[in-house]
């Protein structure tokens, strides 16, 4: 309790005033230069690199299934879960094209298309859908880590750690190839200078996308508050519901292979860390030092509420004795949104002007 009262004070204290002067362009595009140099470019590296490792361990398996081969493979997943949960909420430019994000990640899935899907795959034994063309046309549902995660995880998974391989393994290969590849090239994209990098860096008349530099920097800034929103709206309100009967386990991400808990983790470390490798956060110190303050405690809460869960998290939601830390977490993730969305753009002088889920 003392601590949520400390946390509203903050938030009290960093209400905002009138409106700011906005930041200069230089100052605006040094926001945009720091967040792809020290965070979106080395985040999507390393997705690229997590995943191609998965990509490679999964085709072990198959070529010599075994008990610690398919260790191997999970841990993979592991660490391609973790990746992706730190550059999730960049849904811009290359994440836009060829519908990468959805491919990557189907979500939200409250109809359990992706299940459906997979297991339709599966008994129909397609060699066709095996097939890197094969497996880009295939539907959305099959092409990413939550159908990866089934294959490894779910009903029928451990058949995988016992020769011979079978069209399971094969099918679960070629959704970590599918991954490492669009991985791959979205890193490739983010590290080329003449791509859509270049938009960000020259906005202007001509510029197709940002006519100024302020309108280039709010893509940036953007990012940390609507995905604090998406993910309260569409990770954490629909799995713990209203109280421990209204819960809804199943719908929690990646719970088959538990790892819930590690991707809300890192979804919220990696939008600090966009914020405070970007920039973001020292220029709202700069002009906002009580906002900054309270941004900065309600996410070292949230941090702490996330460790404090007993279990995976849509679990303890549906169980009284342990839902404390989850309603915490729900109350924090709700104020982080408002500061983040509410107050932040205006201590900066910004309007907000695009939604980090609209297209480009």
């Amino acid at each position: 309790m003392k601590a949520l009262l400390a946390i509203l004070l903050l938030i009290a204290s960093a209400q905002p005033g009138k409106a700011a002067e906005p930041l200069p362009d230089t100052d605006l595009r040094g926001l945009v230069v720091a967040a792809l140099t020290h965070y979106i470019r080395p985040g999507f590296a390393a997705l690229a690199e997590a995943s191609a490792i998965l990509r490679d361990r999964t085709g072990a398996l198959c070529e010599a299934p075994s008990p610690v081969a398919l260790d191997g493979a999970r841990a993979a997943f592991t660490d391609t879960v973790r990746a992706w949960s730190g550059v999730e909420y960049v849904r811009l430019g290359p994440m836009t094209e060829a519908n990468r994000a959805d491919r990557l990640y189907f979500w939200p899935d409250r109809k359990g298309i992706t299940l459906r899907h997979v297991q339709r795959d599966l008994a129909a034994e397609d060699p066709g859908l095996l097939t890197a063309e094969g497996m880009a046309e295939a539907s959305i549902a099959v092409q990413g880590l939550p159908a990866l995660e089934f294959l490894l995880y779910g009903s029928g998974a451990e058949d995988l750690a016992a020769a011979p391989a079978r069209y399971r393994c094969a099918f679960a290969a070629a959704v970590a190839a599918n991954i490492a590849a669009i991985s791959a090239t979205a890193a490739a994209e983010w590290q080329d200078e003449d791509g859509f990098s270049a938009l960000l860096l020259s906005p202007g008349a001509e510029n197709p996308l940002y006519r100024n530099a302020e309108e280039a920097a709010v893509r940036i800034t953007d990012i940390p508050g609507t995905g604090i929103h998406a993910l309260r709206d569409q990770k954490l309100l629909p799995v713990i519901g209203s109280g421990p009967e209204d819960a809804r386990p199943n719908l929690a991400p990646f719970r088959r292979s538990g790892l819930t808990n590690v991707a809300l983790l890192t979804n919220l470390q990696g939008l600090k860390m966009l914020a405070d490798l970007g920039g973001i956060s020292a220029a709202t110190r700069d002009r906002a030092p009580a906002l900054q303050t309270a941004i900065d405690t309600v996410y070292s809460n949230s941090f702490a509420a996330m460790d404090s869960v007993e279990g995976l998290l849509g679990e303890a939601a549906a169980d009284p004795e342990r839902r404390s830390p989850v309603n915490y977490l729900a109350l924090l993730t709700d104020r982080l949104r408002s500061l983040l969305q509410d107050q932040m753009p205006g201590e900066l002088g910004m309007k907000v002007m695009f939604n980090a889920y609209d297209g480009d």
